[in-house]
């Protein structure tokens, strides 16, 4: 017959996370009660955090990374961007622009370095046979060519 129990203690056996007073069943693969969950996302944390989940300890609110340091995802980093250098995750600077429109008139949004870890920025629009990434970076309104290579036209 199935009748209430108390909630067990951290490093109790268990078998499922509702038998722990903490809610988390499972460390280390071996059911054993761990300490509870501080935080479940990010906007768990105070400005300037995110909510760490990696490892197997409890999740909890870390301070945002600076640049070049390790990170996995971009809400680790104080710059909100985490980009691949030398296959490894590091925080990166932050993106000026996302989109032309961002730019004022004159100007477009230069991703064209942003895989080799630039950030985005705002640059003046380029004049005739500039290398360009679509319309927007050309004065001309025109970027066409075959393959990689494209030159405002």
């Amino acid at each position: 017959s199935n009748q209430c129990k108390p909630r067990l203690p951290k490093g109790s056996y268990c078998l499922q996370n509702s038998s722990c007073k903490s809610n988390r069943c499972g460390i280390l693969g071996k059911g054993v009660c761990g300490e509870p969950h501080k935080c479940k996302k990010n906007s768990d944390c105070k400005s300037g955090r995110y909510c760490n989940k990696i490892g197997t300890g409890p999740n909890k609110c870390q301070k945002k990374k600076g640049l070049n340091k390790l990170c996995q995802k971009n809400a680790e980093c104080s710059s909100g961007r985490c980009g691949v250098m030398k296959k490894a995750g590091v925080c990166l600077k932050a993106h000026k622009c996302k989109k032309h429109s961002d730019c004022k008139k004159g100007y477009h949004c230069d991703s064209m370095a942003s895989k080799l870890g630039a950030a985005n920025e705002c640059k003046p629009n380029k004049k005739l046979l500039s290398p360009c990434g679509d319309n927007g970076y050309c004065k001309s309104k025109k970027c066409t060519g075959k393959g990689k290579v494209k030159l405002c036209r």
